[in-house]
């Protein structure tokens, strides 16, 4: 065995990489050399290509040879000495190709560079752990159609990088820079997240200097190409959810028609009634409408809602998108429906005028909104009017209006349930709400709502009244359907002395934060937050799928007395549902804080506000809700600052990308 000499130049393997280093020592049957002035590493013997003989008094020594080296590396052409062994396989020497390539006895430094060379560029030679062995011709032929293919991506990776960041598109586009398009689409959508973020990355690079935001500087560049649009909705992008309909989806939504003849047996006839929808202004998909009827003693109130679950065929192409779905996504700048927009204007929404199928709460309160009696049957209904909320609230407030004294007799009735489920332990929240939309500039308008109006709150108790009677009448008949259910909330931690303890942003933020999630089962159990013994959520089947199960296991026991679905189909479809539609909430939450801050950043920067603290502590950014808007952020604020101090911030900037708005705290 060679004993190598203290500071010997040698040749080594280190993670596969040929290098020139310097010999130290050799213990336990490992040989230690230092890489660099201040780096050293152990290695078996067997990664020792090449022992040069020659001792360096320094490292100085050792970089100086290694340049040399390099130098004459990049020279050489082991093709010649390929050819002369490819066809004898047996092994060779880092020596015995050196000979043949000089002809003669080659120097230290021309051995070194054979070894630097054959490590760069291994198209010739392979090395096998203390050899080098002649690939065969047909092998070098693949790696060189490799290598020029590689070269040829290369190449068109800087022409579509270069062409990006001048705003464009190659004028050609090839199937690689389609694939790199959408490595970078994927890339700006799922960040690090996506498998293939290293080919963005390297893509990007080529004309990104420095630690600049990557996933930030692909998404300008490909809006200012035109493959994304500035607002583009990334958000929506990590859904699976698709915006357009297969055919055969759309092919069934317009097969589905009502009979001519709304008289059958199968249904209660309530198109006599006087029926009525509200909704805002902009709702196609009305699910639900409201009748009243008044009786010697109270009254007869109807909540009809409509009966998609027996016009869409269960297991059919609509059932199942609508379960793949699982809900109709709201944003600002469009609505993506559970269902195609045929079937629910055509067949399906409450819309005046039009006989509709309907799943009916028919619900007798006492005159002071005590639940006497119910039924729920399956009928048809034909509504009479679609109003809007505000409609609803200048109803109940005009005596001239041709609605005031139903609306009214509504709202009392309304109220006074609201009463009762508060007395129960209901926690009815005085929300604002921020609605966003646009207008037809595509500009983000923004609208401050509150949600507890007169015409808000009717409908709202009319829909708990009806998810709780249901919730009951499928408890009475051993029904298997999914439950919605909430622990109660202590209320001791909010300030004693308010007048209304759910109004400030502080208490607002407190209740929300400290309130149990709704969880979902097969076994009824109470809705401390709701106020009910027993709750599920049926109202909305038009855009939850969820509800139209509910619906069509209640419609399908009215009709045969069997359901179509197991306690066990129930369970699995109520956790399905309740992930992908808390992302759906996520979703549209993020778009509408999208919309927002870019109204903010159009419209208000450099105006100050008034806020409420609602968080401050140590060694983190206050949290603050404005007054204005129902909006949250986060602020650098004094510490001495205690939550529910009013302070006044600036707003003096906007990032879309990391969707934040930049506060600066105005002292007063």
């Amino acid at each position: 065995m060679k004993e190598f000499k203290l500071g010997e130049i040698i040749v080594a393997l280190l993670s596969k990489e040929a290098k020139v280093v310097r010999f130290i020592n050799e213990s336990n049957g490992l040989t230690k050399v230092a890489i660099g002035r201040n780096k050293q590493a152990k290695l078996p013997r067997d990664r020792i290509l090449f022992a040069t003989g020659l001792v360096a008094d320094d490292m100085d020594s050792v970089d100086r040879f290694r340049v040399e080296a390099v130098d004459i590396a990049v020279t050489l052409d082991l093709v010649p000495v390929w050819k002369l062994v490819e066809e004898d396989r047996s092994k060779l020497s880092l020596q015995e190709i050196s000979e043949l390539y000089y002809e003669g006895p080659p120097t230290p430094v021309q051995i070194a560079a054979v070894a630097l060379h054959l490590d760069n560029d291994n198209k010739l030679f392979v090395y096998k752990t203390d050899g080098y062995f002649s690939r065969p011709p047909a092998e070098v032929d693949e790696i060189r159609r490799k290598l020029r293919r590689q070269a040829e991506v290369a190449e068109r990776a800087t022409t579509l990088m270069e062409a990006l960041e001048g705003g464009l598109l190659p004028a050609t586009m090839s199937e690689d820079h389609v694939q790199m398009i959408e490595h970078l689409k994927q890339f700006v959508i799922y960040g690090d997240g996506y498998a293939r973020s290293h080919i963005a990355h390297s893509l990007l690079e080529k004309i990104t200097v420095g630690n600049s935001n990557l996933g930030k500087r692909a998404f300008d560049l490909l809006v200012g190409a035109g493959v994304f649009s500035e607002d583009e909705p990334l958000e929506l992008h990590r859904t699976e959810i698709e915006e357009s309909f297969d055919t055969s989806v759309l092919g069934e939504a317009r097969s589905i028609k009502l009979p001519a003849n709304i008289e059958q047996p199968q249904r209660l006839d309530l198109t006599h009634l006087e029926v009525f929808t509200i909704d805002n202004a902009d709702t196609s998909d009305r699910d639900d409408g409201v009748s009243l009827e008044i009786l010697d003693e109270g009254y007869r109130i109807g909540i009809h809602i409509a009966d998609a679950g027996a016009l869409i065929p269960m297991g059919g192409p609509m059932d199942i998108e609508a379960d793949r779905r699982m809900a109709s996504l709201y944003l600002p700048e469009r609505t993506i429906n559970m269902l195609p927009t045929d079937f629910i204007v055509q067949i399906g929404s409450i819309d005046p005028g039009e006989n509709r199928y309907a799943v009916s709460v028919l619900v007798v309160v006492g005159p002071t909104g005590d639940v006497e009696g119910y039924e729920v049957v399956r009928s048809i209904v034909r509504s009479r009017s679609a109003i809007s909320y505000e409609e609803a609230d200048n109803a109940i407030g005009n005596p001239v209006s041709n609605m005031h004294k139903t609306m009214v007799s509504l709202s009392s009735i309304a109220q006074a349930l609201g009463v009762k489920r508060e007395e129960r332990g209901a926690i009815n929240i005085n929300r604002r709400e921020m609605e966003v939309s646009l207008d037809d500039s595509g500009d983000p308008k923004v609208a401050v709502r509150n949600r507890t109006t007169p015409g808000q709150t009717l409908v709202a108790e009319m829909m708990i009244l009806c998810n709780s009677l249901l919730a009951d009448f499928c408890t009475l008949h051993g029904i298997p359907v999914s439950y919605r259910s909430q622990l109660p909330l202590d209320l001791s931690t909010l300030d004693p002395t308010a007048t209304d303890k759910l109004a400030s942003p502080l208490d607002r933020f407190l209740i929300t934060r400290s309130l149990a999630p709704a969880g979902v089962s097969v076994i009824p159990s109470p809705h401390a937050g709701l106020g009910v013994s027993a709750y599920i959520k049926a109202t909305s089947p038009l855009r939850r799928y969820p509800d139209l199960v509910m619906q069509r296991q209640i419609g399908q026991y009215i009709l045969t007395g069997n359901v179509p679905y197991e306690v066990a189909n129930i369970g699995a479809i109520a956790q399905r549902g309740e992930e992908q539609l808390r992302e759906i909430n996520r979703i549209e939450e993020a778009r509408k804080r999208y919309w927002f801050l870019k109204y903010l950043m159009q419209t208000r920067l450099g105006t100050e506000f008034i806020a409420t603290v609602l968080e401050n502590e140590p060694h983190r950014y206050a949290l603050v809700e404005l007054d204005e808007y129902p909006f949250r952020a986060r602020v650098e604020l004094p510490k001495l600052l205690d939550p529910s101090s009013d302070v006044r911030l600036k707003l003096v900037g906007v990032d879309l990308w990391r969707r934040q708005a930049q506060f600066i705290h105005q002292p007063r």
